[in-house]
C-alpha cells in the first residue's frame, strides 16, 4: 500500500523550508549603505565593557574614516575604513585597519542605522567571526556615533 501525501499537506511542508533557504533578493544585495559625513563618536565599549575616550569625531569619505573635516591624513597613522564585500547580506560590513597602505587586519562586523545614530560592532582578533547582535559583548567592540548636524552626507 503506498502512501499519497494530500496536496495542502505537501505546501505546508514545502513553503517553512523554501522560505528559510531564500537568497536576499538582489534588490537589496546591490544597496551599499553610505556612511559618509561628520559623526560625533558617542559611545565605545570593548569586551562588554564601556570606555572613556572622551569627545572624538569620524569624517567618513567613500568609507574611508579620517579624524578631521578636511579628510587628509597624519604620516604613519594607522586608518580605519568600513567596506561592504561584494558578498555581504543587509547590515553586514567589514572593519578594515591600513597604516601606510598596507593591511593590518579585516575583522567581519554589523551595522544599523536608526535615523541619526549608527552603530557598528566588530569582532575582535580573538574572535574571527562575525557579531551575531549589536550589543557590548566578550570580544567585540561596539561603537555608537551619531550624524553631525549640517554635516555633508
Amino acid at each position: 500500500m503506498e502512501f499519497v501525501m494530500p496536496r495542502p499537506l505537501l505546501v505546508l511542508v514545502l513553503v517553512p523550508v523554501l522560505t528559510v533557504a531564500a537568497p536576499v533578493p538582489k534588490s537589496l544585495k546591490n544597496q551599499r549603505p553610505n556612511f559618509d559625513g561628520g559623526w560625533d563618536v558617542t559611545e565605545v565599549y570593548t569586551d562588554g565593557r564601556r570606555l572613556e575616550l572622551g569627545a572624538f569625531q569620524w569624517w567618513v569619505a567613500a568609507g574611508e574614516v579620517y579624524r578631521g573635516p578636511d579628510l587628509k591624513r597624519e604620516p604613519g597613522e594607522t586608518c580605519p575604513a568600513l567596506e561592504c564585500p561584494a558578498d555581504a547580506r543587509p547590515g553586514q560590513v567589514n572593519y578594515v585597519l591600513r597604516h601606510e597602505g598596507k593591511l593590518l587586519s579585516t575583522s567581519p562586523a554589523l551595522f544599523e542605522f536608526d535615523g541619526e545614530v549608527l552603530r557598528v560592532c566588530y569582532a575582535g582578533n580573538r574572535h574571527p567571526d562575525r557579531p551575531t547582535d549589536l550589543v557590548p559583548a566578550e570580544g567585540n567592540t561596539l561603537l555608537v556615533l551619531k550624524r553631525i548636524k549640517g554635516a555633508k552626507k
